[in-house]
């Protein structure tokens, strides 16, 4: 079983403000009320990114040992967790869709992913996150005990922008004439964010 659930509240940030200045610090999935969100809930994770194919069985692995892994949820772990996406080849697979009897390691072309393709599953195990609840304007971190992030997220939360930028001129929408390219003629015009 997991460690359990650590929850403690921080004073409110935009969800993009945050993904701006946090996103950098490893895999990270979110799950957002919209812009301009006043009621719902916004969800940043992170934790441990996992892929499979279908073509090396890697995906199938990696399904079942989410299946195994949901076995033993604990109560109150929302929202940690798995969390990502199927592939259309693999969503095929386990809907019985790509013309096999029953699951399968064998696939149709036609379903499955080709080299240079995204995986046919990629997922995320989330072990941290942070709950924006947008009516409240609250944000509650999430962790399992024992990790050090809630105390070392504490420490960066007043760096974060209450808000998100908001986006100012581009040089392209300033009426700035275009810069001479070296080679003669234009140069692309450069946009600031």
């Amino acid at each position: 079983m997991r460690p359990a659930v650590v929850r403690s509240s921080l004073p409110w940030r935009d969800p993009e403000a945050v993904v701006r200045h946090l996103a950098a610090t490893g895999d990270v999935v979110w799950r957002d009320a919209g812009v301009g969100a006043v009621r719902g809930r916004s969800v940043v994770g992170w934790g441990r990114a996992a892929t499979g194919d279908v073509r090396d069985g890697g995906a199938d692995r990696l399904w079942q040992a989410v299946r195994d892994d949901l076995l033993d949820v604990e109560p109150d772990s929302h929202p940690l967790g798995w969390a990502g996406w199927l592939g259309y080849g693999f969503g095929c697979r386990l809907l019985d869709r790509d013309a096999t009897e029953g699951h399968r390691r064998a696939a149709t072309a036609s379903t499955v992913a080709a080299d240079g393709d995204p995986a046919d599953l990629a997922l995320l195990d989330v072990d941290r996150a942070l709950v924006f609840d947008h009516a409240a304007r609250s944000v509650e971190a999430v962790a399992r005990a024992g990790d050090p992030w809630a105390s070392s997220l504490v420490e960066t939360w007043a760096d974060v922008p209450p808000e998100p930028p908001v986006p100012g001129p581009t040089r392209a929408s300033s009426g700035a004439p275009p810069r001479p390219s070296p080679a003669g003629g234009t140069a692309p015009t450069s946009t600031s964010t």
